[in-house]
């Protein structure tokens, strides 16, 4: 395997790609410090750069910068982020939701597993706008950041900046049309991005994966980085994945005491899935899809629709 200091090595041998990175913008070359830099902090710890290692290190070199000189600094919210503290106007109204699930955490950690066969029915509305609510919507707020009502989540969020978007692809929802919606969860709706049948263009994008087809709905975990960045910096990338694995398990465990079955996906191509949804700057990427219907067989004692 070619590590990342001999990558680095041909770079700067080879005449045409020193050419490239001397034309590279002022931000570019930041970035490409910053992978230097991390090589050159594993190599003066006498520990082989293997591309595993010196893709971890970045994030470790905010830290200082993270936890001590940004934390003297203004922590107002900027402005262009305060969107995601009220309701998006643009939002289809999802069914108010059950209060409570009548379904013990004990008895959803003992019997949740992931499930890939489900009926050829269609989901409900109240079933998918439960699953949603109890498991990624607003639960409350406190005031921060110089911001009154800060949404917060039944999931934990780094800085209370919450990274973790929610896309659901509609393939057979009652009273929804097929296609790609973002979730709101301060405003508890649906707001419309895609229109259409994406099944065969998800199946597409990810391996040996055909059964993902038959899902009634695919949730879209999403980490946004422009939540975080100004706060964070590149450790926020780090910390966000946390934050989206506890969502990931929310989802698990709702569905199982809805009586829905979910299975996670990572095994796509991340190029070809960020272009079909549009997250194509960078900022906002996919981090893993869910697949949710009724299962073939349903766990003893879950609910039924």
């Amino acid at each position: 395997m070619t590590d990342l200091t001999t990558v680095a090595q041909i770079v700067l041998d080879d005449d045409s790609l020193e050419a490239r990175i001397a034309g590279l913008g002022p931000r570019a070359r930041q970035s490409l410090d910053e992978i230097v830099a991390s090589i050159a902090d594993l190599e003066q710890a006498g520990t082989h750069p293997l591309p595993r290692r010196g893709a971890r290190r970045p994030f470790g070199r905010w830290v200082n910068g993270v936890f001590t000189a940004e934390t003297a600094q203004s922590t107002n919210l900027p402005p262009e982020l305060v969107r995601f503290t009220v309701p998006d106007p643009a939002a289809l109204s999802l069914p108010e939701p059950t209060p409570e699930l009548e379904f013990g955490l004990t008895e959803a950690l003992q019997v949740r597993r992931s499930q890939r066969n489900y009926l050829n029915t269609p989901l409900p509305l109240t079933e998918l706008g439960d699953l949603l609510h109890h498991a990624l919507g607003r639960n409350g707020t406190e005031d921060g950041y110089g911001t009154r009502n800060m949404p917060l989540q039944p999931y934990p969020s780094i800085g209370g900046l919450d990274p973790v978007d929610i896309g659901v692809v509609v393939n057979r929802v009652e009273g929804l049309r097929p296609g790609y919606y973002h979730y709101d969860k301060v405003g508890h709706g649906l707001v419309p991005v895609l229109r259409g049948d994406l099944r065969m263009s998800l199946v597409n994008c990810t391996f040996d994966n055909e059964w993902l087809f038959y899902a009634p709905v695919v949730l879209v975990v999403v980490s946004n980085q422009d939540k975080v960045y100004w706060k964070y910096k590149t450790r926020g990338y780090r910390l966000s994945l946390l934050d989206q694995g506890a969502a990931m398990q929310n989802i698990y465990l709702v569905c199982t005491g809805l009586g829905l079955g979910c299975c996670a996906i990572a095994g796509y191509d991340d190029e070809k899935i960020n272009q079909l949804f549009g997250y194509t700057a960078g900022d906002r990427s996919v981090s893993v899809l869910m697949t949710v219907g009724e299962p073939a067989r349903r766990a003893a004692g879950t609910r039924r629709n």
